[in-house]
């Protein structure tokens, strides 16, 4: 039986896992590819996870392993996941992937996030990562002014 479709494509900084199965999602970009993230600099780390919603899966015997990798604008990547990884599902239930990563973005540009499901690609989609402007930094610490 095929993985199902993946839903939706959430970018932020973070979740936090709560009870009854919510998350709080911290520092939300927002929804692929309607991402724009403006960085005060482009050679410091930026905090990035993307988490990914599926549809319930009738048969929860079969294993399905996944793997997410970032790619920069020239191919290169910017995160992967260290192995492929187990995903944990319940029977008749939609259930996420949540993917985080540390990374230096070094240049402006289109992103692209791959999940591969059994080492084929499942989900593609893009969101971008750009220099901000001087006005939308105003007042943040560590800020530049211009």
């Amino acid at each position: 039986m095929p993985f199902p479709a993946i839903d939706y494509c959430l970018v932020c900084e973070g979740v936090r896992q709560e009870f009854g199965g919510k998350l709080t999602i911290l520092g939300f970009f927002g929804v692929t590819p309607n991402v724009d993230i403006g960085v005060g600099n482009l050679n410091q780390p930026l905090t990035l996870m993307v988490v990914l919603g599926f549809g319930s899966i009738a048969d929860v015997n079969q294993m399905y392993n996944h793997s997410v990798v970032i790619l920069n604008p020239n191919g290169s990547e910017l995160a992967r996941s260290p192995q492929p990884s187990p995903i944990n599902v319940i029977a008749g239930r939609p259930g996420l992937i949540a993917f985080g990563a540390i990374a230096i973005p070094v240049v402006a540009g289109r992103r692209i996030v791959r999940l591969l499901v059994n080492e084929r690609v499942h989900f593609e989609n893009s969101f971008m990562i750009r220099q901000a402007q001087p006005q939308e930094l105003a007042g943040m610490p560590g800020a530049r002014l211009q």
